[in-house]
């Protein structure tokens, strides 16, 4: 009956993470669940300068978030480190926004989008302990006036200080 289209392929739905005003209604419970509620709180604190943030371990377990999350971006951004010429060539997308890389570093990759005033910066910490098998990472986002001279410190220093004594 008349021409009909081929179904179009779907692409996997999102999975998402809840942010912060959802994680507070939420029980958390045992060591797990108090470690999660200290670092989303320290990460509160120490984003005055970022739009986002959110902490990960090295399976893609969320630990704090300031926004919601989907999982699927964070599966990606687990293999950002894992080859810098796929990092440059693919960049790192969450929240649906795409930011270029670029620089990389082992413990380090940061990039932008847009231009410096009305686009944004992306920073990725990895933070792990010689001959520990843990890994955490910390994500931020952020936008004018602050700029990456700024921001990346600062998750360097939050990753020190809080993310470091979990491993």
């Amino acid at each position: 009956l008349g021409n009909t289209a081929p179904p179009t392929p779907t692409a996997p739905a999102a999975q998402r993470v809840v942010g912060t005003s959802e994680r507070e209604t939420q029980e958390m419970e045992g060591e797990a669940g108090a470690v999660n509620r200290q670092v989303q709180q320290q990460l509160e604190a120490a984003r005055k300068e970022w739009t986002r943030g959110v902490v990960y371990d090295g399976k893609g377990k969320i630990l704090a978030t300031t926004f919601d999350v989907d999982l699927n971006e964070v599966e990606e951004l687990l293999k950002a480190f894992n080859n810098n010429d796929d990092a440059f060539r693919y960049g790192l997308t969450i929240a649906g926004d795409h930011y270029d890389v670029h620089r990389f570093y082992e413990t380090l990759i940061y990039g932008r989008r847009g231009d410096s005033e009305s686009g944004e910066g992306i920073c990725i910490c990895k933070t792990h302990k010689e001959g520990k098998d843990n890994i955490l990472y910390t994500l931020i986002t952020y936008g004018f006036p602050t700029l990456s001279p700024r921001a990346i410190p600062q998750v360097q220093a939050f990753a020190k200080e809080h993310l470091e004594p979990l491993l």
